[in-house]
This record gives C-alpha cells, sequence and structure tokens, in this order.
C-alpha cells in the first residue's frame, strides 16, 4: 500500500470518528444559554408527587450544582444552586413543600484560618414553595473534596445522625443544645491497612440511617460494606453485609435503604458493578434476591423503593433519574446532568414504607447466580457495551464524571479510534519521511 492510499485511508477514518463529536458539540452550543437548567428531558405519566433531585458540580462540565425539585408532570418548579455541591435530601413529614438536605461550599483564604482551602458542610431546611431557608447545622472542616458530609439522617426534632467521611466516625447531634451525644469511630473495628487511602479518604462513609431505636445502619464505602452498630457503639458483626475487597457482593456502594419487610433486606446502589441489588437476611445470611441493570446504567449512586413496588433509581454518569415498574421496564424518567440523589417526597424518606422485592415477586433484570461483573445481559451489543469491556470500570467511571455533558460514551470510543489512528498515520508518515529518530534528531541523506 503506497504512501497516498495510507492517507486517503486514515483522513476518511478521521472524518467518519470526529464528525458525530463535533456535530454533537456544535448542536450542544447552539442550545445552551445562561439560564440553562440540569433538567434536559422528562418522559412517562405524571407521578404521584414531588421528586427531588440533587446534583454535584465539576468544573469543565456542570460547574453549578443545583437541588432541583419536579412536579408530578416532570416540571421544574423549583432550583436552588446556592452551593458547591449537593447530596441527600429528605422529606420532612407533615411539611409537603419542605426538604432537607446536605450541601457543602467550597472556600478558600481567609475564610479557612489556617488551611488555603477547605470546606463549609451544611444540613439546610427549606421550602420550596415560598423559597425560605435555614441553616440548622454547619462547619468548616479541611480539603475540598473527600472530607464532605454525604449524608444526615433526622432521628427526632432535636436530633440528627451525621456520617463523617472526614473524620471516618459517625454521631448523633444534639441540634437544640448543639453538642455531639454518641460517637462511633470506624477504627475501632477496621484495620487501617483495608479500604481507601488513610487518612485522607479512608472509609468514604456516604450513608447513615437509623434503623430501629436501637439500631443504625452505615455504609462503608472503601471497604465494600454496609454495617449495622448498636446505640451502645458495638458493631453487629454477623450483620454486616459486604467484606473489604470481595467484590461479587458490593463494590464501592452508595446509599443503601434498609426495608423493614417479614424478613429485612437492604437495597443498593452497587456503584462500581454498575448494578442495583437487594440483598434479604434469611437464616441469618444475606442472600441476594433481586437486582437490575441495564446497558446505560454507569455508576448508580441512589435507589430508593417506592411502596408501589416500583423502585426510583439515580444513574450519576448515565445522567438520569428514572423509575421501574414491578417488571423491571422504565416508566418514567429524566435526563439530567451528574445526579447524586433523587426522592419522591409524597412516599416518605427513602424506602420507607415499601415491600421487599420478595414480598412483591419483583422480576430480576440480572442473574443472581452470577458473580457481579462476569457477564453483560445477552441483549448487550454496540460500541458501549464493547468500551465497557475493554476498559477497568473505574477508569470508565472517572471518563465518563469528566466528560462534557454533550459527550456520551460512545463519542469517547470514536475519540480514542481516532487518536489511535491518527499515531498510526503519523508513524507511518515519519517512516516514510526522510527523517530519522536519532539524538539528535536529524535528517537523512535520501
Amino acid at each position: 500500500m503506497n504512501i497516498r492510499t495510507i492517507r486517503l485511508v486514515a483522513i476518511f477514518i478521521s472524518v467518519i470518528t470526529i464528525s458525530p463529536i463535533a456535530v454533537a458539540f456544535v448542536s450542544d452550543a447552539g442550545t445552551q444559554t445562561t439560564t440553562a437548567k440540569r433538567v434536559e428531558e422528562v418522559s412517562g405519566p405524571n407521578r404521584d408527587g414531588y421528586t427531588a433531585i440533587t446534583t454535584q458540580e465539576f468544573k469543565e462540565t456542570y460547574p453549578q450544582a443545583e437541588l432541583i425539585i419536579l412536579s408530578p408532570n416532570g416540571s421544574t418548579v423549583h432550583v436552588n444552586s446556592e452551593y458547591t455541591t449537593y447530596f441527600d435530601v429528605d422529606p420532612v413529614p407533615g411539611n409537603p413543600n419542605v426538604v432537607e438536605y446536605v450541601a457543602a461550599n467550597h472556600l478558600s483564604g481567609e475564610e479557612c484560618d489556617s488551611v488555603d482551602k477547605c470546606t463549609q458542610e451544611v444540613l439546610v431546611r427549606e421550602n420550596f414553595a415560598t423559597g425560605e431557608s435555614e441553616i440548622l447545622w454547619s462547619r468548616i472542616s479541611p480539603g475540598q473534596h473527600s472530607t464532605r458530609i454525604h449524608d444526615i439522617d433526622r432521628i427526632n426534632e432535636s436530633h440528627v445522625l451525621v456520617a463523617d467521611i472526614y473524620t471516618d466516625t459517625v454521631f448523633m447531634y444534639d441540634l437544640d443544645r448543639e453538642i455531639r451525644t454518641w460517637t462511633w469511630s470506624a477504627q475501632r473495628d477496621y484495620p487501617i491497612s483495608g479500604g481507601g487511602p488513610f487518612p485522607s479518604d479512608w472509609t468514604h462513609m456516604n450513608d447513615v440511617e437509623l434503623v430501629d431505636e436501637n439500631v443504625i445502619m452505615v455504609s462503608l464505602r472503601n471497604q465494600d460494606s454496609v454495617v449495622f452498630l448498636s446505640l451502645n457503639g458495638t458493631l453487629l458483626q454477623r450483620r454486616t453485609l459486604g467484606h473489604d475487597g470481595q467484590h461479587s457482593n458490593l463494590y464501592e456502594q452508595h446509599n443503601p435503604d434498609f426495608i423493614d419487610g417479614s424478613d429485612p433486606a437492604v437495597i443498593v446502589a452497587d456503584s462500581e458493578n454498575n448494578r442495583v441489588i437487594e440483598y434479604e437476611m434469611q437464616n441469618s445470611l444475606w442472600r441476594p434476591t433481586w437486582g437490575w441493570k441495564d446497558n446505560r446504567l454507569q455508576w448508580p449512586r441512589d435507589a430508593d423503593r417506592l411502596p408501589n413496588g416500583h423502585t426510583l433509581i439515580t444513574d450519576t454518569n448515565g445522567n438520569r433519574v428514572f423509575e421501574i415498574n414491578r417488571s423491571g421496564d422504565i416508566v418514567w424518567s429524566v435526563d439530567i446532568g451528574l445526579p447524586y440523589e433523587a426522592e419522591r417526597l409524597s412516599t416518605g424518606d427513602e424506602s420507607q414504607n415499601a415491600p421487599t422485592a420478595t414480598e412483591e415477586e419483583l422480576k430480576s433484570r440480572i442473574d443472581l447466580s452470577r458473580p457481579s461483573g462476569e457477564t453483560e445481559r445477552s441483549d448487550s451489543t454496540g460500541v458501549r457495551v464493547v468500551i465497557k469491556r475493554l476498559l477497568p470500570n473505574q477508569i470508565l467511571q472517572a471518563i465518563a464524571f469528566v466528560n462534557p455533558s454533550w459527550m456520551r460514551l460512545w463519542h469517547v470510543g470514536l475519540l480514542f479510534i481516532c487518536i489511535f489512528n491518527l499515531i498510526i498515520w503519523g508513524t507511518l508518515e515519519f517512516r516514510h519521511s526522510a527523517w530519522q529518530l536519532r539524538l539528535p534528531l536529524h535528517k537523512s541523506g535520501k
């Protein structure tokens, strides 16, 4: 093959791989305005209440985080963009237009005292009908990312539970007296040799929930475990779900919800395994009883079982929030950038008053007999699935998180093909040229 043919082939490959990316970029640039919000499209019939969604910022793709409230018909009725990022959001019983949420603002300079960068973490109560809000709790912590609190769970009007990522502790806080009344440290029961890097991001505990008046459930993301604690500080080891490094069970999960059924269950956004899965305690052992995924699901970080047996799922790198019915079919969806959590405000906190998958006889969309990640579904085809098979999952998640909003996963595949094509083309051009690779680089005499 002569050099002219090589050039024509290389140019052709470059054009067909770059063209879809360029079209997507131009289309997005033409539709964006300074007032554009995260919600791009809502599909499906009206829901039975308001839906609250929290989002995160990433300066290159979504430079502004938002708390968004959608009406039953999907229209946006409230947006708050005061904070750098938003995490947990919960309804307030007896107040249909009021939510409480966890958020953070990144600070620097004199605002941080002795460090260059820090974070203000807050628990806020907000009436989205009037726009009135009140900061219930606040603190300043060093750092800006791995230290941010993701979840605060209300116990009663005066007390809350805090999952403190910065200190790897769970503590109960009296809002009236402004004091801690109880603390559990993960170092009591877990070696610092496991999990993530110590002390910068060791446990990354991202969720806490009061299961009953005596038991607390905590998600230790970097230990791939959901643990249960008694109020006297004892780790209830026999109830632990998952194990550090045992990724077939859980892999850096987010936002587990306890379901108080005839046999207790936990529904989990199994993030790095790209699935939602439910485990049920049967004969003192956790057994998988239901799971769901599709080819678009990419780093889910929240899943709430609704009282009617449906499941509300937050797909962070898939840029969507959606609801599936008992058969696992999507019946309502929202295209939205970098969502963290979604809450149906009319159904209670998280998976409160919901049935287990066994009680509701829900249809699983994954093969529970196979280890997670061993196979894709039988209908897995196309560029997206090929990319997901070729790249390690954590690298894939990082790419998806930093992608511009207009760039889809298959665009990334085309970009890699284009770059590879240009490298081959450049190598062949160099070999055909009069230049030779020596130190120093010089031109040969041919």
